[in-house]
Parts: structure tokens; sequence; C-alpha cells
């Protein structure tokens, strides 16, 4: 039904029904498109920030792998060298620095 033929009837319900049906739709669909991309642009924009806070994240692990793996090289070479150390002198007991040789002895 045409706008003409329904304010010509007079009928308040088919002029709202006309309203509802056909200038509501034309007018707010635009509208509603509209901010359907405005958050589309947003969601986007979000993506964005949440990509890069991963990939620093991802950098920061990276980096943190790589300093726990000197770390370990370090203990191994350390654990190694205190093995041979030992294997070297079997029967030497390691002593306590703070006493003295003498205090070392008695005990």
């Amino acid at each position: 039904m045409s706008a003409p033929g329904a304010f010509k009837t007079g009928d308040k319900i088919i002029i709202v029904a006309w309203i509802a049906q056909t200038f509501l739709q034309l007018v707010l669909l635009p509208i509603i498109i509209v901010g359907q991309n405005v958050q589309a642009v947003a969601a986007d924009g979000r993506s964005l920030a949440t990509y890069n806070d991963a990939s620093a994240v991802l950098e920061e692990a990276q980096q943190i792998q790589a300093h726990l793996k000197v770390q370990d090289d370090a203990i191994q070479r350390i654990l190694a060298t205190l093995s041979a150390s030992t294997t070297s002198n079997p029967l030497e007991m390691p002593t306590d620095r703070g006493q003295s040789e003498s205090e070392s002895r008695r005990v």
C-alpha cells in the first residue's frame, strides 16, 4: 500500500501500519547498518590491540626461555665441576669456612 492510499482511508490503524512497515524500516535500516559498521570498526580495533598484546607476551616468554636456558647451562657446568672435584678427592670432606681448622678437627 502506498502512503497516499493509506492516508486516504482515514483509518488510524492502516496509517500506523504503513508507518511501521514502510517508513520506519526505510529510515531505521540505514541507521542500523551505520551502527553495525561503527561496531565492526571498534571490534577490529580491539582485535588488533589483543593481537599486539599477545605478540608482546610471546616475545617476553621467549626472552624468559632464553634466560632460563642460559641459567640451566650454567647450573649444569657448576654441577659438572662439583662432580669432577668430588670424584678426584672422594675422601676429603669439605669444611665449614667459618670454622678454624682446629675447630673442624674437634668435630
